[in-house]
């Protein structure tokens, strides 16, 4: 996945992954909602992420 961005997680048109960690809630036709992790800050956000599914 790092420094190759021909992954399958970087390009399925469903995933498009763009950074780790990042949580995604998942339904029937892919991802409704997600939450890409890289500050302190953004940790913080998890438990409204949590908490909103």
């Amino acid at each position: 996945y790092k420094n190759v961005p021909t992954h399958p997680y970087r390009v399925h048109p469903k995933v498009q992954l763009k950074a780790i960690p990042t949580i995604m809630l998942w339904k029937e036709d892919g991802p409704a909602k997600s939450l890409i992790i890289e500050t302190k800050e953004q940790c913080e956000m998890l438990e409204d992420f949590v908490k909103s599914i």
